[in-house]
């Protein structure tokens, strides 16, 4: 179920508040945007998003946070609102206007994990954004990262470039690793999952990430400190 916290923002968007909507569009609609691009809408992904977005505070505020996973509920409405569209698309072809549907409150009851394309559309996101704090915090940690598995580098050849020893570079980059998946776990941890499906999530999309979710064991390679950013 949506958790207390992601709940507590759809209600007071739902209620009016400008700041709340505004904090749902900044986190989600650049997802929407994207999957709906990917399945060619066009120019009109951008509005169609923002439909989506007014259309999940509104259909949350009947079905209540039982509706389930948040991820999930994002998605089900975007669905609604591409086939929708290309509905009232093909009636304008043939003189007809186009008007919105209601999304049944019985299609939010999606179940498993929903549509690959959104799955990994919505990871990216999460992921740009673990990045971009990783580059902000641990800068050198990021600048490992980003010379081996970003770049598809290998770690000696990244070592070699940054005039550093390859026992250096795989530690960052294993520091590296460890700390982006902290990050995504505060991320969904925030998203909006009972403790139950935490764990789950995260293991799914971890399962997206490739090489940047490979882990390398439980200690950093070769113990010990790193001379770096830690």
């Amino acid at each position: 179920m949506v958790s207390s916290t992601r709940w507590s923002i759809v209600l007071a968007a739902q209620n009016g508040d400008t700041d709340a909507l505004e904090d749902l569009c900044a986190k989600y609609r650049p997802v929407v945007v994207s999957y709906l691009r990917r399945c060619g809408v066009g120019e009109d992904a951008e509005d169609l998003a923002q439909e989506s977005l007014l259309a999940l505070v509104e259909t949350l505020a009947k079905a209540h946070a039982s509706a389930g996973r948040f991820r999930s509920l994002v998605y089900a409405v975007a669905r609604h609102k591409h086939l929708d569209f290309r509905k009232h698309e093909g009636a304008k072809k043939r003189g007809g206007e186009r008007s919105r549907s209601a999304i049944p409150l019985e299609e939010l009851a999606v179940h498993g994990e929903g549509d690959d394309l959104f799955d990994r559309e919505w990871l990216a996101a999460l992921v740009k954004r673990c990045l971009t704090r990783l580059r902000d915090e641990h800068p050198t940690l990021y600048a490992a990262l980003a010379a081996t598995v970003l770049a598809d580098r290998s770690q000696a050849e990244a070592a070699r470039v940054e005039g550093v020893t390859a026992a250096t570079i795989r530690k960052r980059v294993w520091r590296g690793r460890h700390q982006v998946g902290a990050y995504l776990r505060e991320l969904v941890e925030a998203y909006g999952l009972s403790r139950d499906d935490i764990q789950g999530e995260l293991r799914y999309l971890t399962s997206l990430l490739g090489p940047l979710g490979a882990g390398d064991g439980a200690a950093p390679p070769g113990g010990g400190a790193d001379d770096g950013d830690a």
